[in-house]
């Protein structure tokens, strides 16, 4: 039996998750670097660490569900180019 006939037994809604799930597992993860940004008496600093992820946005889900550490002032998400893809700073987190 061919795929397609097997996936046509299920609702779209479920056919669209299943396709979700295979582009997910498919995808070639990519290294990020997530850096939390800080300021010091020395002027501004940046402590990094590496993220892997499928793609952009599920870096920049990843860095927003990341605790932040207390001393920092926002985050920041890079690509292995170079090229920030997310920022935030503090002011525009929701405060509890």
């Amino acid at each position: 039996m061919k795929a397609s006939n097997i996936m046509e037994r299920y609702p779209l809604e479920v056919r669209e998750q299943i396709a979700e799930i295979l582009r997910i597992l498919s995808a070639k993860p990519q290294q990020f670097r997530l850096q939390f940004l800080g300021v010091a008496d020395a002027g501004p600093t940046v402590h990094e660490t590496s993220i892997w992820a499928p793609d952009e946005p599920t870096a920049v889900r990843m860095a927003s569900d990341a605790p932040l550490p207390a001393e920092a002032t926002g985050i920041r998400v890079v690509d292995h180019d170079g090229c920030t893809v997310f920022e935030r700073q503090n002011s525009d987190f929701c405060s509890v």
